[in-house]
C-alpha cells in the first residue's frame, strides 16, 4: 500500500513539495547571510545611534542584495538538479532568465519590505519576511512557466 502512494500524487504536487523544500533551504541561505551581515558589518538590526535611519535603510539593502545573490545561485543549482527539467533554453540562458525572473520578484518584494522597515517602522526581520514571501510565490509560477521545461 505504501508503495502505491507515490503513483497516486500528482506529479505537479511532488514538484511543489520539492521546490518547497529548497525554496526553505534557499530561504534560510538568505537569512544566514542577511543576518550575518546585518549584525556585523552592514548593521541595521537596531537603532543604536552611530546609523542615520538612511544608513540602516541603506544596510538593510546591501545585506538583502548579499543574501538574495548566495540565495539565488543555491537555488538554482538545486531547482535544477532536483526539482525542475532543464531543456528549454541552454545552462547560460536558463541561468540568467532564472536569475532575471528572481531579480525582478526581489525587486518587487523589496519594495513593500522596504516601505515596512521604513515607514511602519517594522523590524528588519519582518521587512525580510515580507520580501521572502511575495518572492516566493512569483518565481515559482515564472519558472514554470517561462524557464524550466514543462
Amino acid at each position: 500500500m505504501l508503495s502505491q502512494i507515490p503513483r497516486d500524487i500528482p506529479p505537479s504536487l511532488i514538484q511543489f513539495v520539492k521546490y518547497g523544500f529548497f525554496g526553505v533551504c534557499s530561504v534560510i541561505v538568505y537569512q544566514s547571510i542577511f543576518g550575518l551581515l546585518g549584525h556585523s558589518v552592514l548593521p541595521h538590526f537596531s537603532d543604536t545611534g552611530t546609523l542615520s535611519p538612511s544608513e540602516r535603510r541603506m544596510n538593510f539593502v546591501l545585506a538583502s542584495a548579499f543574501g538574495f545573490t548566495a540565495a539565488n545561485c543555491f537555488a538554482y543549482f538545486t531547482n535544477v538538479a532536483w526539482v525542475f527539467k532543464s531543456g528549454r533554453h541552454n545552462r547560460l540562458a536558463e541561468f540568467c532568465l532564472f536569475s532575471i525572473v528572481s531579480t525582478i520578484g526581489w525587486v518587487v518584494a523589496m519594495i513593500p519590505g522596504y516601505l515596512a522597515f521604513d515607514g511602519a517602522h517594522a523590524g528588519s526581520w519582518i521587512a525580510s519576511s515580507v520580501v521572502t514571501v511575495v518572492s516566493v510565490i512569483a518565481n515559482f509560477i515564472c519558472r514554470k512557466l517561462f524557464i524550466f521545461s514543462p
